[in-house]
């Protein structure tokens, strides 16, 4: 009779030892994506910015919403606008100024910075060096380039922080 329950045990055993080391709890499900040189048509979305030292995240997809990959290798242009405060005088002429971060070898850029993908298809860029504090209305666009394609740049108001 010992026998006859040692088997049965023994076997469960055994089943229960194997499928607890052969279990992953990796469950991650592969996302489709696209690669940003084989992506014929892109948007960028900007998500949070970082007002201490100009970082920004944004997210590159597809029409069908298909997270971009591959951008932190791609051209970019990054165009920080402002204008400087205004001066109190009869003669007073606000002018803009601008500052262009880019990693085009043909773009006679003032900053370069970095550019990272967080997750598929989400970035963050940090420039190597900031606008001038004393810029008002500061805006900014973002410019990424594909083999076959470019996101349309959009000025976006960066002057307060979101809530304000």
């Amino acid at each position: 009779m010992k026998k006859i329950l040692a088997a049965p045990a023994l076997a469960i055993t055994l089943l229960l030892g194997l499928s607890a080391c052969g279990d992953s709890d990796d469950d991650t499900i592969a996302i489709a994506t696209t690669h940003i040189d084989a992506a014929t048509a892109f948007s960028l979305d900007l998500g949070g910015f970082n007002h201490t030292d100009h970082s920004f995240d944004f997210a590159l997809t597809t029409a069908d919403g298909t997270p971009v990959i591959g951008a932190s290798q791609a051209d970019y242009k990054v165009i920080y606008i402002g204008k400087n405060q205004a001066n109190v005088s009869a003669f007073s002429l606000p002018w803009h100024k601008a500052v262009l971060c880019s990693n085009a070898a043909h773009a006679k850029a003032s900053c370069t910075g970095k550019l990272i993908e967080t997750e598929p298809g989400k970035y963050q860029f940090t420039p190597d060096s900031k606008p001038t504090s004393s810029w008002q209305q500061t805006r900014l666009a973002v410019t990424v380039v594909g083999a076959l394609a470019q996101n349309k740049p959009q000025v976006t108001d960066i002057d307060k922080p979101a809530g304000i």
